[in-house]
């Protein structure tokens, strides 16, 4: 009653998801999983700088003239971003958050309920995405606008992380249940 492996590992008879294991992966699940969470993240943060440029502006002392300026500066905002969240997320996913995420993943392999993984992988996202954001604004002198940097952070690496996990697990339970399909009178195919 269990699924082969996807690809060379199930041809030899190793096995992946089973009654015991209902969520296991492979290295292969787990790096497509890390891949899609790093590039929606690439894709979203920098769109939210200039909302978080808003929220700062509407701080400060003058918020009208600093609204005014921070639209005016959305799209190099954006355009920065891309040099310092490149380097940063890069270095969170290798030092922090993909070996976080991997303990998270092989701790809830008994764990068969995908709401109780999305939200754990979701706060993870959100702990990982907040923590690193405020080391860099600490670090680039951001001052109280590193709070904000952070929260966003956190945000947007929280649902990248979750749209991650989420993605490759339904694609690896679809190919589970096409497995299941083809196998003869309805069994698991050894």
């Amino acid at each position: 009653m269990t699924v082969p492996a996807p690809g060379v590992a199930g041809r030899y008879g190793m096995r992946v998801r089973t009654p015991e294991l209902p969520m296991a992966f492979t290295w292969g699940e787990f790096a497509r999983g890390a891949g899609f969470a790093w590039l929606a993240f690439q894709l979203v943060f920098p769109l939210s700088y200039p909302v978080m440029s808003i929220v700062v502006a509407l701080s400060s002392p003058d918020p009208f003239e600093s609204v005014k300026s921070a639209v005016g500066w959305a799209l190099l905002v954006v355009m920065m971003s891309f040099l310092y969240a490149l380097p940063w997320s890069i270095g969170a996913l290798l030092l922090i958050g993909g070996p976080a995420a991997w303990g998270l993943g092989l701790g809830l392999r008994r764990v068969a309920s995908l709401r109780v993984h999305l939200v754990a992988f979701a706060l993870l996202g959100a702990v990982v995405g907040a923590v690193v954001a405020w080391i860099a604004g600490t670090i680039m002198s951001m001052g109280a606008s590193a709070t904000v940097f952070a929260i966003d952070a956190a945000v947007v690496t929280g649902a990248s992380v979750a749209y991650g996990w989420r993605r490759t697990a339904r694609r690896a339970l679809a190919d589970d249940a096409r497995l299941i399909g083809h196998a003869p009178d309805g069994e698991w195919r050894a």
